[in-house]
């Protein structure tokens, strides 16, 4: 087993070290600063490659993304300043949902394999409760299917899931707009203006930089998230609002388009321009096309 101290910044091997991505039975990781660390241990689980080991669920003093066999940063101090290696307080509930979430996406958990609580929770070293919530979770995200005695199922591939996210969100969205037309305030329209402005300078400067990462250049989900909320909260619905909410969480860390920033941000001014007007059938039709279009 091996234990990380944070407040000497080491590790202490009790056994050899178990490397992240090697075939083991069983993995344990026990990090406690004070009474903020717990374990988080791997064992087998229906429809689980025995490569997938044990992951920290989510360690004080940012050593969360290591894996099990690697070193913590040396530059960790004995008592890390209030406010600078603190990590935002996510739940166990979060850090499950997550990591299952991950496994299905990376294809580590196939579809059709079968999620046991118990197991699950034997897993992470957490009590059964935030398995059962992270589940529940991943269901209403659309990656599992619960059963009564059975247990959650993975459902199916991540491209089906993808595309049915996208076509409830055209519906709920294009509604969202269409009941925001009457309503939206001047002070949103010019909220709206701004954030698309900003938003395609900042994929602008990326591209002609060839800065851009994996899920685009850094801050662009953002705006584009922020641009698409002012939408819905103008349409003055905190249940549609919440059920949106969902689907993007789904797609975390956002949706993504197959179109360039340059067209993402004419399509979004015609919707605004649309919004100004109070053309509620225009608007509504132009956040539906803008997301159906992204999966072509």
């Amino acid at each position: 087993m091996a234990t990380w101290h944070p407040s000497s910044a080491r590790r202490v091997d009790t056994a050899r070290p178990i490397p992240m991505l090697a075939p083991v039975t069983r993995a344990t990781l026990s990090v406690s600063p004070r009474s903020t660390g717990f374990s988080c241990s791997a064992a087998g689980v229906s429809g689980l490659p025995p490569t997938a080991v044990a992951r920290p669920l989510g360690m004080i003093y940012q050593i969360s993304e290591r894996g099990v066999g690697s070193s913590p940063p040396d530059s960790i101090p004995a008592h890390p300043p209030v406010g600078t290696l603190m990590q935002p307080y996510r739940s166990k509930t979060d850090l499950v949902a997550d990591e299952i979430r991950l496994r299905i996406r990376s294809g580590e958990i196939q579809p059709g394999a079968v999620l046991r609580q118990r197991e699950l929770a034997e897993q992470f070293g957490v009590s059964p409760t935030p398995v059962r919530e992270a589940l529940s979770r991943l269901e209403a995200q659309g990656f599992v299917t619960s059963e009564p005695h059975r247990g959650a199922t993975v459902v199916r591939r991540e491209a089906e899931r993808v595309r049915e996210n996208y076509v409830i969100r055209a519906t709920l969205e294009a509604l969202a707009a269409e009941m925001a037309a009457g309503r939206i305030s001047a002070e949103t329209i010019d909220a709206l203006r701004e954030t698309n402005r900003r938003l395609l300078a900042t994929g602008t400067a990326a591209a002609s930089g060839g800065s851009k990462g994996a899920t685009g250049p850094p801050g662009l989900s953002e705006l584009n998230h922020r641009f698409h909320m002012l939408i819905y909260d103008a349409a003055g619905s905190p249940l549609l609002r919440s059920m949106i909410d969902q689907l993007w969480h789904a797609l975390d860390p956002g949706p993504a388009a197959n179109r360039s920033i340059v067209e993402s941000a004419a399509q979004h001014d015609a919707i605004v321009e649309a919004l100004a007007r109070g053309d509620a059938e225009t608007a509504s039709g132009l956040v539906r096309d803008h997301i159906l279009e992204a999966l072509d």
